[in-house]
């Protein structure tokens, strides 16, 4: 025998009950019996068949389902239902006081804008990017990629300049022709020297 279990013994009688008569006592107390064995059996059944394990299992999953599922359900839940019963002469403060801060917000950085368009001749159409972290990395591969582009040009160019260019007169052609420069200066001197002076007035 199971301790905290009682075996109650109680008739049933079903012809009192709407039901049809059983004919024998008997069959009556052997019926009784049966069951009462089968309920004794099954609280015997639940108390050896608990898992410690699966209690434990079931549980967790209990606490989980409140944590993820439920916890959230009731806290949105909640937040509606205080949206919706709120003074709206509160919420329309709150309202205006969040539009004004961001307002302000945007006309610094409207101000800071038109300030570095005047100071470098931008068009007042073009649109400037938030400072930030992510923006300069940006910036930064743009200049390295247009500086990579010009240099690569202007090395083309200075390639093609250095193919269309005249060659440069070879150290021969220079020597042979400071040759011949001194070679008729020595000449035009020596006239100048064998040549008599022409002689003036009368003979």
């Amino acid at each position: 025998m199971v301790s905290g279990a009682r075996q109650k013994d109680e008739e049933w009688d079903p012809e009192e009950n709407g039901g049809f008569a059983i004919h024998g006592t008997q069959f009556a107390h052997t019926t009784c019996s049966l069951l009462n064995r089968s309920s004794v059996s099954d609280t015997e059944a639940a108390a050896t068949s608990v898992d410690p394990l699966s209690a434990l299992e079931k549980t967790t999953d209990a606490q989980n389902h409140l944590t993820k599922v439920q916890i959230p359900r009731l806290e949105s839940l909640q937040g509606l239902s205080d949206h919706y019963n709120d003074d709206p002469y509160a919420q329309s403060l709150l309202v205006r006081k969040r539009f004004r801060t961001e307002k302000k917000v945007h006309a610094a950085k409207r101000a800071a804008d038109d300030q570095i368009k005047q100071q470098y001749g931008l068009p007042e159409t073009l649109n400037l990017l938030e400072d930030g972290a992510e923006a300069r990395n940006e910036a930064r591969e743009e200049w390295v990629k247009g500086r990579k582009e010009l240099e690569a040009q202007t090395s083309i160019r200075k390639a093609r300049l250095l193919s269309f260019a005249k060659p440069c007169p070879s150290t021969n052609n220079l020597s042979s022709l400071r040759a011949r420069i001194l070679d008729n200066t020595r000449r035009s001197s020596l006239l100048a020297k064998t040549t008599p002076p022409e002689r003036k007035g009368p003979l």
